[in-house]
């Protein structure tokens, strides 16, 4: 925790305790060995804390961390696959002369890496004809409710918070920007079935989605980098545009 973490009122209470040792120390005899001798005390107290309680409880942690980490990697994945091929109808570049599979997903991994930096710096009317073409056209699904829902699965559970207070605010992000642009998908369709209302629907659904779009890529690239990186193959067939 940083230090401008800390409330203030620990910096007072930590600086009257020192005007009161120094104040205790001129004026009292035997306190320098008094205040030595619960020194001593309070560091075995804490280090027996830290070593059956702390210490135990993130062993325990560490039992699951890394499978935790691992779910929430493969939701990432998967996401950034949806998004990518769903709504901008991504197909990567993949040389048939390249025998090394480590070398294929790296290079896979590197392109859809590329292509999402490259859609966050879109422009706003740029990314909605994209998303128009490419998505909007076909019969919609609660794909990313789904999403959304699936998440916060994941971060509903007690372990959770073990992790990077920043981290989690990311996912908690993430989730809550799923969640509207499912609305902002619904309410830009609602404006096909209220032929009276179009082009307000539309032009409200189109802002929530581009807004929203760009705030999950946002999210996606930021967690890349916290170390949250996709291992999985291109796997067209799960996600092929019908």
């Amino acid at each position: 925790m940083q230090l401008k973490d800390r409330p203030w009122m620990v910096y007072f209470i930590f600086l009257l305790a020192l005007l009161g040792s120094f104040y205790l120390f001129i004026f009292t005899e035997g306190f320098l060995g008094d205040i030595m001798i619960e020194l001593i005390g309070a560091v075995i107290f804490i280090l027996i804390i830290d070593q059956l309680l702390i210490k135990s409880q993130r062993k325990r942690w560490k039992m699951v961390k890394h499978e935790i980490e691992h779910i929430l990697s493969r939701t990432l994945n998967s996401l950034r696959d949806d998004i990518l091929i769903n709504m901008f109808d991504f197909k990567p570049s993949i040389s048939s002369g390249t025998a090394n599979l480590e070398q294929l997903e790296n290079s896979v991994r590197e392109q859809k890496t590329s292509r999402l930096q490259e859609l966050y710096e879109l422009e706003s009317d740029r990314i909605f004809e994209m998303i128009k073409n490419n998505y909007l056209d076909r019969e919609y699904e609660d794909l990313f409710l789904e999403k959304a829902e699936d998440l916060w699965r994941i971060l509903n559970t007690k372990y959770i918070e073990h992790l990077n207070p920043e981290e989690v605010k990311l996912f908690l992000a993430l989730h809550l920007h799923l969640r509207d642009l499912h609305g902002g998908l619904k309410t830009y369709l609602r404006g096909q079935q209220e032929s009276s209302k179009k082009s307000y629907y539309q032009q409200k659904g189109e802002r929530s989605i581009v807004h929203n779009t760009r705030e999950i890529i946002e999210n996606l690239i930021e967690l890349r980098k916290m170390g949250y990186q996709p291992s999985s193959l291109y796997i067209e067939e799960e996600h092929e545009a019908s």
